[in-house]
């Protein structure tokens, strides 16, 4: 009978997972609401993310150095826009009373029109032309893109308050995300059906249905967020607009995060795409497979593990004592694997010990970002608690920065890394072979390049000392102020409103005293 009943119950997850629950102050439905507005801005994000340099490179001609160096600064805009962006969502106050719905509700259709025409070739014979044209559309886009990943990511600290509502949100909006991924994934699998005359389409007329399917669709979809409430408490950062900011210098969490994700990213590096599509082929079957095709089945094989392993990143962190401790795990899991992988080699049988070094690898390090978007909740709590004020705008504004001026720093590694392997797309279109120092020193640097990024990381992260006891007792004294702050308020209304009374009766009656 007892086993009838539990595997009943197991039979009904779905139903018990929707159901109303009165000790959550946010039901799973929201979540899941909110899950989906991050699959579809994380549409549009990877394909800029991943694909606006390779367009650059293999579509506008632009020389790899200049696209790293153009990838560097525009991003770079992001060390005064982001923070900048921050600040300005802490001290603005809508009539709702919401603080991040509306940035998300009137941001979100012109990034997307925005990112369809970054993957626009309009011909422009000029050199220069091509750099003015994709540096003015991106540094628009990015702008605009601040604002409206901040207030997504804010949402996280403000949907709930609750710590383990927090990291469900975390979970799931990141899950939402990791799914948005997948689908900007078969732009490598196109392009090797294009590459081998399967599709009818250039590069060029690819990526303009990449740019509206990806890029202006992920958008609209990311809107569906907008039915998602916020619960914590509005309390604004005192002072000026930069207020938020001179929080951050209290944020121990904050700092470590962003030390370590910015030089994780001081090192060589090779985009993988760019190793598949010119160093390896396959033959299956008698026939070759390209490495463009290869990649994009790698990818999706060797990311199973990783993306059934983010579904249990809750109940690791539990074990291995905090979030704080998936990264450092994550970290060191890179290292190992790596250096592992890189003296068994790619060729012959090695590339499927490549292939499952990177499905181990997948395993913690796809649970990264839940781990660190909880900790950047997680900072907001110690904020409040020690100062009375929470910088929703300004913390999720250092997400972004991290990720973007991250993102900056590895397309500049990956500009310097190629043009020292004398790299040139344009060459390559017109039928030059690979440079020798290309198919010499590819691979160490392919497998060694992100292993040094991951100790680097480390290093920061294990100085931080943050775990689930520490982060239980910041919440049970962060209620208790909170239960006090309303007691008091209580009893200043309450005193407000006797006072009145008494006035009122007084001016009335005319009590004579």
């Amino acid at each position: 009978m007892g086993k009838k009943n539990k595997a009943k119950k197991e039979g009904n997850f779905i139903k018990r997972f929707f159901a109303h629950n009165d000790e959550y102050d946010v039901q799973n439905r929201e979540l899941i609401d909110f899950a989906i507005g991050v699959y579809g801005q994380n549409n549009t994000y990877n394909l800029v993310s991943s694909w606006f340099e390779y367009f650059m490179n293999m579509v506008l001609f632009i020389k790899p150095l200049h696209t790293g160096a153009i990838m560097w600064l525009a991003r770079g805009w992001d060390a005064i826009n982001d923070p900048l962006a921050g600040s300005i969502i802490d001290k603005t106050h809508f009539k709702s009373g919401k603080k991040l719905g509306p940035f998300i509700k009137y941001f979100s259709l012109p990034i997307g029109v925005l990112a369809a025409l970054l993957f626009v070739n309009f011909g422009f014979e000029s050199y220069g032309a091509k750099i003015l044209y994709a540096v003015g559309i991106y540094l628009l886009w990015d702008t605009l893109y601040s604002f409206q990943d901040i207030a997504q990511w804010g949402m996280v600290a403000r949907i709930t308050t609750q710590p383990e509502r927090r990291e469900m949100a975390a979970y799931l909006g990141r899950i939402g995300g990791s799914v948005g991924s997948w689908l900007p994934g078969l732009i490598s699998l196109i392009i090797g059906f294009s590459i081998d005359g399967l599709i009818p389409l250039t590069l060029s007329q690819l990526f303009i249905i990449f740019g509206v399917l990806f890029g202006f669709f992920g958008m609209v979809i990311s809107m569906w967020q907008l039915k998602c409430k916020e619960r914590a408490p509005v309390l604004p950062p005192e002072g000026g607009l930069l207020a938020g900011l001179k929080l951050i210098k209290k944020n121990k969490i904050v700092i470590a995060l962003t030390l370590g994700s910015v030089l994780s990213c001081l090192t060589l590096t090779i985009g993988q795409i760019y190793f598949f599509q010119y160093m390896i082929t396959i033959n299956i079957g008698g026939k070759s497979i390209n490495g463009a095709t290869v990649f994009f089945a790698f990818g999706l094989i060797t990311g199973i593990p990783g993306m059934l392993a983010m579904f249990f990143t809750p109940w690791f962190g539990r074990k291995l004592g905090g979030m704080r401790n998936v990264l450092i795990f994550a970290n060191v899991t890179v290292v190992l694997s790596r250096v592992i992988m890189y003296f068994f080699g790619f060729e012959g049988s090695s590339f499927y010990i490549m292939a499952v070094l990177f499905a181990i690898m997948n395993i913690p390090t796809s649970m990264m970002g839940i781990a660190s978007t909880a900790l950047w909740g997680d900072s907001l709590d110690l904020i409040e608690l020690t100062t009375g004020q929470r910088n929703e705008g300004t913390v999720f504004a250092f997400q972004n920065f991290i990720a973007k001026i991250s993102g900056s720093l590895s397309a500049l590694m990956n500009g310097i890394t190629l043009a020292i392997l004398k790299f040139s797309p344009e060459a390559m279109a017109n039928g030059a072979p690979l440079s020798e120092t290309f198919i010499k020193y590819s691979w160490p640097i392919f497998a060694l390049g992100p292993a040094l990024g991951a100790l680097l990381q480390f290093i920061p992260t294990f100085m931080l000392k943050f775990n689930n006891k520490d982060r239980d007792k910041i919440t049970k004294a962060l209620a208790e102020k909170r239960n006090k702050a309303k007691k008091e308020k209580d009893g200043e209304m309450f005193s407000g409103n006797i006072h009145y009374v008494l006035e009122t009766i007084d001016k009335k009656v005319k009590i004579p005293y």
